[in-house]
């Protein structure tokens, strides 16, 4: 049926009659009928030519009739109505017309009867307020209009009223935040480190805290205190070892204590992983060690956390706020970290990140130069375990922790720019950028993008883990399933799975990451710290 109506646009065709100024081609005919003159051919009439030219103005004017030509143009309709058939698709629109039938549903107007319903609810009959006859009905509410009359004194009232009410809230005091609460739960749980160098005799300041390590089985929280901080923050500079170390405690009571092998001991460290477990030979502190949650299971992004610890060396156990940015948070070659936007300075490293339920989530390790609002705190799904380690194992002499070694020692992740670059890269995987050529044959090549270890995948963005703790977890000799694109000098092949066994850890490769890294603040230095490279 809409074609139907599609005719009707074909009407439109007599826009085509614009064909008229065609008309104007037939004028250039009109030449031709000069060239008719086969008389000039008869070159000594030829004189006569000029009378000739003469003649042709005459026949212009006969060839007006040569315009009633014109209408057979407009015969030539038939081929705009070639046109007008296009509009035919513009006839469709005629269905969109008939959603105008919409505009029928106005009889849906007669739903004024709905508007019966307004009876049903009386109170409804504000709307009716509209018409001043309704308020008449109004009035049937005789019982609620004295309410009503009431009403008008009201703004009076209020005028009156309104200074008066605030008085009243001026007595009760709001609750106090969530950093109020876990600063004063916890900060009798955080300790200050000093530091002197005994290469260099510099001094140098940060943070620690008593901590449990549920999950060892010679924890023996009732016996001993246990510290916990990072690892950078009891080494010397050339972190060849620790250097003399002292805590300071302000609970039970105010003391210093030297780590000395005897009053205080350095059970292990673990320096790519900036993980370092102190213990206090007395039995004074087990009330002080706080919970722990797990970083990846039992923390979210965008949930708000505290760091608590001694920033600038001037300001004894102080506390910032933040939220947390990533859970899981690796950057480039380094260890997973519970990033955050709490500002920190130097003296706060290895002091603990905290849930406002008090949870140790992450220890304070690193943070951007130029900035105080991205830093980051190792994870504790990451240290957990490595402590345990230190705790089980330690037998009077400082443990190290066994991890697993891929023979990579520079790695980046693959960013948005690589899909740009490279046909079928997706933003997974890190590239690898340097090995270690002690590891022979080296596990993977340059350039090589690893996507994938024993079913996790790689990468940064949600749901993808980092690599640094897929390997780190893992001891030597461990065999592991691995994905990745191999490079091939000019572009990525397909993903393909190989198997590899980790090797041991090279000393020399095992060290503080200094890319990101925070040192300890100087003694008496008013600057905040740089990164340690």
């Amino acid at each position: 049926m809409s074609t139907g109506p599609t005719g009707p646009t074909g009407l439109r065709g007599p826009t085509g009659s614009r064909g008229p100024t065609g008309e104007r081609g037939p004028t250039g005919s009109t030449g031709f009928v000069g060239r008719t003159g086969p008389t000039g051919v008869r070159g000594p009439i030829g004189d006569r030519g000029p009378t000739g030219d003469t003649g042709r103005t005459g026949p212009t004017g006969t060839r007006g009739p040569t315009g009633e030509r014109g209408p057979i143009g407009s015969t030539g309709f038939t081929g705009t109505n070639g046109p007008t058939g296009t509009r035919g698709p513009t006839g469709e629109r005629g269905p969109t017309g008939s959603t105008g039938f919409t505009g029928i549903t106005g009889p849906t107007g007669i739903r004024g009867p709905t508007g019966e319903r307004g009876p049903i609810g009386s109170t409804g009959f504000t709307g009716l307020t509209g018409p001043s006859g309704p308020r008449g009905d109004m009035g049937e509410r005789g019982s609620t209009g004295p309410t009503g009359a009431t009403g008008p004194n009201g703004p009076t009232g209020l005028n009156i009223a309104g200074p008066t009410g605030p008085a009243g809230p001026i007595g009760p005091m709001g609750p106090a935040s969530s950093a109020v609460d876990t600063y004063t739960a916890c900060i009798n749980s955080v300790v200050m480190i000093s530091l002197r160098d005994t290469n260099t005799g510099s001094y140098y300041v940060g943070s620690g805290f008593f901590m449990e390590i549920n999950g060892a089985s010679n924890y023996a929280p009732n016996s001993y205190g246990y510290i916990v901080t990072a690892a950078h923050v009891i080494l010397n500079a050339d972190e060849g070892a620790p250097g003399n170390v002292w805590i300071h405690l302000q609970s039970p009571t105010n003391q210093s204590i030297q780590v000395d092998g005897v009053n205080a001991v350095v059970m292990g460290y673990d320096k790519l992983a900036d993980v370092a477990l102190l213990r206090i030979n007395s039995a004074s502190y087990g009330g002080l060690h706080l919970p722990v949650k797990d970083s990846r299971s039992q923390l979210q992004i965008g949930e708000y956390v505290n760091v608590v610890g001694y920033p600038q060396g001037d300001d004894s156990q102080s506390v910032s706020r933040g939220i947390v940015r990533d859970n899981k948070y690796q950057a480039a070659f380094s260890m997973e970290s519970v990033f955050t936007d709490a500002s920190i300075y130097g003296g706060n490293s290895g002091g603990p990140i905290l849930t406002d339920s008090g949870h140790v989530v992450g220890i304070l390790s690193w943070g951007y130069n130029g900035t105080e609002e991205m830093n980051g705190g190792v994870a504790s799904y990451l240290f957990m375990p490595i402590l345990r380690y230190f705790v089980d194992n330690y037998t009077g002499s400082i443990v190290s922790y066994p991890k697993g070694y891929l023979g990579i020692t520079n790695y980046t992740f693959v960013d948005i720019l690589y899909p740009m670059i490279y046909p079928g890269v997706k933003v997974e995987g890190v590239e690898v950028l340097a090995r270690d050529s002690s590891i022979s044959p080296a596990k993977f090549n340059l350039y090589d993008i690893i996507t994938e270890v024993e079913g996790n995948r790689i990468g940064i963005l949600n749901g993808m883990f980092p690599l640094f703790t897929e390997i780190h977890l893992r001891p030597p000799g461990t065999t592991i399933s691995v994905k990745y694109r191999a490079w091939n000098g000019s572009s990525y092949n397909a993903e393909t799975t190989k198997t590899v066994t980790l090797a041991a850890m090279n000393p020399a490769k095992d060290i503080i990451l200094g890319t990101t890294r925070r040192t300890p603040k100087k003694l008496k230095q008013h600057f905040k710290d740089k990164r340690r490279r």
